[in-house]
């Protein structure tokens, strides 16, 4: 049974998105994914104007109104970021004799500070090692011993 087709008095409404700094991108698959599984859109912004503008204004489509700032551009202003995973759901319920209902409405963002890694120079001979810690597994070993060449 379908939670958002139980009751003729009950309205839920969820959304998703992926937001991406411009020159990022996700994997076409991956893609697919959020919007068959999560009905979710990658977009893209340039900056923390441009997205805290994009997010709010879907929340609060999504909300009625009842939430219109999940996200404070000068907040994101500080923050070397690439991405940004927005979830919220809204739901309302009539339980009210007059049939006016109670409306609550909740919001959740994850602002993903996943930043380019810093630089770094090696200058000198080194093991690089991909760790599965799911399955503790090493996945991959790599030993340069001159990394100059």
């Amino acid at each position: 049974m379908d939670l958002l087709e139980l009751s003729s008095n009950v309205t839920c409404d969820v959304f998703n998105g992926l937001y991406l700094r411009d020159g990022f991108s996700v994997k076409a698959n991956y893609s697919a994914v959020l919007s068959t599984y999560y009905s979710a859109s990658v977009s893209t912004f340039s900056g923390p104007a441009d997205a805290a503008q994009a997010i709010n204004a879907a929340v609060a489509a999504t909300t009625n109104n009842l939430i219109r700032q999940l996200v404070d551009a000068e907040a994101l202003t500080d923050a070397v970021f690439v991405l940004l995973i927005v979830n919220k759901v809204f739901h309302k319920v009539v339980i009210e004799v007059d049939e006016k209902g109670t409306e609550a409405a909740g919001a959740g963002g994850v602002v993903g500070i996943t930043s380019v890694p810093p630089s770094f120079t090696l200058d000198r001979p080194f093991v690089a090692i991909v760790w599965n810690s799911l399955h503790s597994v090493n996945m991959f070993t790599a030993y340069v011993a001159s990394p100059a060449s």
